[in-house]
């Protein structure tokens, strides 16, 4: 990747990014004081992979659900779900959470 991606796969980046980060401190022990959330950006030539690692949590995992229109809540994974290439998630009891996505792209002309 030279660097340059189209501004429509930032702005799916960006939100994606976004929901996974939300989702790690609303829904891990990443939230408890002293948490931590990593992401990790991985590039290549049409591929953009990225990881978001929690804390981990006892009580939940992450998974699709489905919102009610009012709802306020609810579609993080869906989006994931619907704009990445692919993506997965892992727990381990010494490293935490990791939901991991890839997004597909074609890199702008350099001029």
């Amino acid at each position: 990747m030279d660097g340059h991606a189209t501004a429509e796969t930032l702005e799916t980046l960006e939100l994606l990014v976004s929901e996974v980060v939300t989702n790690a401190v609303l829904h891990s022990d990443s939230a408890r004081p002293g948490g931590l959330v990593t992401v990790r950006v991985g590039l290549g030539d049409s591929l953009i992979h990225i990881e978001v690692i929690d804390d981990g949590s006892a009580t939940s995992v992450p998974a699709i659900r489905t919102a009610d229109d009012d709802s306020l809540t609810g579609r993080g994974l869906s989006w994931v779900n619907l704009l990445a290439s692919t993506w997965g998630s892992s727990q381990n009891d010494e490293t935490g959470g990791t939901v991991w996505f890839q997004l597909g792209h074609s890199p702008l002309s350099s001029p």
